[in-house]
């Protein structure tokens, strides 16, 4: 009786390896450099054990929102120990972001929904932070200016969110109602495009690094002096450049619900009803 040799290559077709993981991505979008760096190759070795554990993406994104929540309770704190807490789950958090993409890839259930909660919980870390961070600074030097200044570049922040939603919300209203932007308009909303791609570049790049300045003595007051400016000088130019493309797109006529027109077309639709 002849035995068959052992194959390695197989397995449980509901499991996955590193390979697949490395396999999955699409080599033509390029990720931010920190992602590429640091948070990439470390989810790319986490997402098989969380992935074969029967743990969802959004799972993932739950124990972020939650961790989100208690990092920024440590940063308002003002406690050195809680602080570097904070400072530390930054980072982690960026791992677990690319882990919940990861396993929603190689799951097959990337929906829109997850788009949206992902960007839900980065938003709300990043956007909170100068808040928790000004709380922070006061529980140390008792200068409630600072705790003004960090609820005011949050709700800046918050603003410029507001504001690119706003504007998408209008440039696919526009596209639904008259047709899809020419290559004129394209053209004219390309050089807005490219501020606001960079300066939300540069803003990440810096909030990503500004965290390692908690490491140093006075680490909080650097750490204010730092990422106040960066969120106040990205939010006004992320907004400019957001007005600049609404302007630039949403210049096309269009007719008012009130107008005799709007009227005339309802009242033909009925008789044809």
């Amino acid at each position: 009786m002849t035995s068959e040799a052992p194959n390695h290559e197989t397995r449980p077709a509901d499991r996955i390896t590193v390979d697949d993981v490395k396999a999955s991505f699409n080599s033509h979008v390029r990720p931010q450099i920190f992602v590429r760096l640091f948070a990439r190759p470390l989810a790319i070795y986490l997402t098989p054990a969380v992935y074969n554990a029967g743990v969802s993406a959004n799972t993932v994104t739950v124990v972020r929102c939650l961790l989100n929540v208690l990092a920024l309770a440590a940063l308002a704190s003002g406690s050195r120990h809680l602080i570097l807490a904070f400072m530390v789950h930054v980072y982690l958090n960026l791992v677990l972001d690319c882990l919940d993409g990861n396993i929603a890839r190689m799951s097959e259930s990337v929906t829109y929904w997850g788009k949206f909660f992902d960007g839900f919980a980065d938003r709300f870390l990043s956007l909170l932070t100068p808040a928790a961070a000004g709380f922070a600074y006061w529980h140390l030097a008792g200068d409630v200016r600072i705790v003004i200044a960090g609820f005011a570049v949050t709700l800046l922040a918050v603003y410029a969110e507001l504001t690119k939603s706003r504007v998408s919300h209008h440039r696919e209203w526009m596209i639904r109602e008259t047709g899809p932007l020419t290559g004129d308009e394209t053209e004219r909303q390309s050089g807005w495009l490219r501020v606001e791609q960079r300066t939300t570049a540069l803003v990440y790049n810096v909030t990503f690094l500004s965290p390692l300045l908690l490491l140093l003595h006075d680490g909080l007051s650097y750490f204010l002096w730092v990422l106040l400016p960066v969120q106040v000088i990205g939010a006004v130019i992320v907004g400019a450049a957001l007005l600049g493309q609404g302007w630039a797109n949403m210049r096309r006529p269009r007719t008012s619900i009130h107008s005799r027109k709007a009227g005339a077309d309802a009242d033909q639709s009925a008789v044809e009803l």
